[in-house]
């Protein structure tokens, strides 16, 4: 059975409300989600998953892939400045 919160508002009120705000900031992020995909379209082509999705596992060969991402990305920052 629900009762009362601290504040003197009901349980239900509360879940509700609760349950409220969390599907707005879900359509918010999914909104922005389509936004910057549509962005990644228009500025640099669709791409396929395969390319933009790695799984790695074990301690060393996340360690080597960060490294690698780095250097790519310092790269890529060289490039455009």
């Amino acid at each position: 059975m629900l009762g009362t919160t601290g504040l003197g508002v009901d349980e239900e009120t509360a879940y509700l409300d609760l349950i409220r705000r969390q599907e707005e900031e879900f359509e918010r992020i999914r909104k922005s989600a389509y936004r910057l995909a549509a962005e990644a379209t228009r500025q640099g082509g669709a791409r396929r998953t395969e390319e933009l999705i790695e799984i790695v596992t074990g301690e060393t060969a996340v360690a080597l892939a960060f490294d690698r991402v780095q250097r790519t990305a310092r790269a890529e920052m060289r490039e455009r400045t």
